[in-house]
Protein backbone atom coordinates (compact mmCIF):
# COMPACT_ATOMS: atom_id res chain seq x y z
CA UNK A 1 0.00 0.00 0.00
CA UNK A 2 2.55 1.91 0.75
CA UNK A 3 4.45 1.73 -2.44
CA UNK A 4 1.52 2.49 -4.23
CA UNK A 5 1.07 6.07 -2.68
CA UNK A 6 4.14 6.81 -2.92
CA UNK A 7 4.24 6.15 -6.65
CA UNK A 8 0.74 8.20 -6.37
CA UNK A 9 2.40 11.08 -4.68
CA UNK A 10 5.77 11.18 -7.02
CA UNK A 11 7.73 10.54 -3.80
CA UNK A 12 9.65 8.41 -1.86
CA UNK A 13 10.85 8.98 2.23
CA UNK A 14 15.03 10.33 1.90
CA UNK A 15 16.75 8.76 4.21
CA UNK A 16 19.98 11.20 5.52
CA UNK A 17 23.08 9.53 3.42
CA UNK A 18 25.76 10.67 5.85
CA UNK A 19 24.03 10.62 9.07
CA UNK A 20 25.17 6.90 10.56
CA UNK A 21 22.43 6.75 13.16
CA UNK A 22 20.58 6.29 9.60
CA UNK A 23 22.58 3.13 8.62
CA UNK A 24 24.61 0.99 11.06
CA UNK A 25 24.15 -1.40 12.96
CA UNK A 26 20.66 -1.33 11.07
CA UNK A 27 20.14 0.21 7.85
CA UNK A 28 16.69 2.05 7.32
CA UNK A 29 15.50 1.53 3.65
CA UNK A 30 13.63 4.10 2.26
CA UNK A 31 10.87 2.49 0.33
CA UNK A 32 8.98 0.59 3.52
CA UNK A 33 6.59 1.99 5.88
CA UNK A 34 9.38 1.25 8.66
CA UNK A 35 11.59 4.31 6.95
CA UNK A 36 8.65 6.59 7.19
CA UNK A 37 8.17 5.18 11.00
CA UNK A 38 11.32 5.40 12.06
CA UNK A 39 11.39 9.53 10.35
CA UNK A 40 8.45 10.04 12.71
CA UNK A 41 9.93 8.93 15.40
CA UNK A 42 13.06 10.76 14.39
CA UNK A 43 11.06 14.03 14.18
CA UNK A 44 8.83 13.46 17.39
CA UNK A 45 12.53 13.09 19.50
CA UNK A 46 12.99 16.64 18.85
CA UNK A 47 9.76 18.26 19.09
CA UNK A 48 7.36 16.21 21.60
CA UNK A 49 9.80 14.18 23.31
CA UNK A 50 7.73 13.09 26.10
CA UNK A 51 5.81 11.55 23.11
CA UNK A 52 4.35 7.91 24.59
CA UNK A 53 4.41 6.74 21.19
CA UNK A 54 7.47 4.71 20.28
CA UNK A 55 6.44 2.97 23.31
CA UNK A 56 3.27 2.27 22.45
CA UNK A 57 5.03 1.08 18.72
CA UNK A 58 7.02 -1.50 20.20
CA UNK A 59 3.91 -2.76 22.67
CA UNK A 60 1.65 -3.37 19.15
CA UNK A 61 4.74 -5.83 17.38
CA UNK A 62 5.01 -7.29 20.82
CA UNK A 63 1.06 -7.87 20.58
CA UNK A 64 1.03 -8.94 17.29
CA UNK A 65 3.83 -11.09 16.98
CA UNK A 66 2.61 -12.85 13.54
CA UNK A 67 2.37 -9.85 11.54
CA UNK A 68 4.99 -9.88 8.42
CA UNK A 69 7.62 -7.56 9.60
CA UNK A 70 10.02 -8.05 6.71
CA UNK A 71 6.75 -6.81 4.25
CA UNK A 72 7.40 -3.46 6.47
CA UNK A 73 10.56 -3.53 6.26
CA UNK A 74 11.27 -3.67 10.08
CA UNK A 75 14.95 -5.24 9.98
CA UNK A 76 15.55 -7.98 12.07
CA UNK A 77 17.49 -6.02 14.74
CA UNK A 78 15.52 -3.18 14.39
CA UNK A 79 15.84 -2.14 18.49
CA UNK A 80 19.32 -1.47 18.09
CA UNK A 81 18.89 2.01 15.98
CA UNK A 82 20.30 4.54 17.57
CA UNK A 83 17.01 6.77 16.25
CA UNK A 84 14.66 3.82 18.12
CA UNK A 85 17.00 3.81 21.27
CA UNK A 86 15.59 5.43 24.50
CA UNK A 87 17.07 9.53 24.20
CA UNK A 88 19.36 9.66 27.41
Amino acid sequence: MLKHNLRVLGTKPMIPRKVEAWHAPVPIVGDRIFAVLTICKYCLDRIAPQSHWPDRRRELLAAYPYVPRGSMGVPAKWEQCPIWTKPK
